[in-house]
């Protein structure tokens, strides 16, 4: 019977102190852990919103820029338009003025047309980075008011969890306490037999 009742108190024993590192590990590790855990989605809920947000203003910009610089280019277009019609007019004129007066103007109509083709060649490369800028420019990015209101009732509905959870462990905290002093009055008990 003593043997009996000396391996009923070191179970006794074991019980109270399993009970006793349980506690201790649910409050000081598990409880801090999990309030961790609370501040930290937090913050990572919230900076999705704003990288979300960020990114629409960022489309938004962008978009800005390539309308800028397609309308920089159609004006470009007209300019050297412009100016390959008035070499061509000029060309044109020394030509009648070397026909009707009797003048040479051969040298000058030869840099004309050389600046007038580098001028073409030059009116075709804004041609073709004006349709490349078109087939590019991109419809800015609204910023979804939905979006943000489903992360951040994400964020409520996983901060909710975490307060249950929060919670479990210290209803878990408070039953190790309590079966910790039932073993120390068990334990007693046994003593006094």
């Amino acid at each position: 019977m003593s043997a009996l009742k000396s391996l009923s108190s070191l179970l006794i024993s074991f019980l109270s102190v399993l009970g006793i590192v349980l506690t201790l590990a649910v409050y000081f590790i598990v409880n801090p852990s999990v309030a961790s855990l609370k501040g930290t989605s937090s913050s990572i809920f919230s900076s999705v919103v704003e990288m979300s947000d960020a990114m629409s203003y960022n489309s938004k910009a962008v978009s800005y820029v390539m309308g800028s610089q397609a309308a920089m280019l159609s004006k470009m277009k007209v300019a050297l338009n412009n100016t390959v019609d008035g070499l061509r007019a000029t060309r044109s004129s020394l030509d009648t003025l070397e026909v009707q007066g009797g003048y040479d103007f051969s040298n000058e109509t030869v840099r004309l047309k050389s600046a007038e083709d580098e001028l073409v060649q030059l009116l075709i490369e804004v041609n073709e980075s004006e349709r490349k800028l078109n087939e590019s420019i991109i419809e800015p990015i609204e910023p979804s008011k939905d979006l943000s209101t489903r992360i951040m009732l994400s964020a409520s509905e996983y901060e909710t969890s975490l307060s249950s959870l929060s919670t479990l462990y210290t209803g878990l905290t408070v039953s190790l306490v309590l079966m910790f002093l039932i073993m120390i009055l068990l334990s007693a008990e046994n003593m006094l037999d």
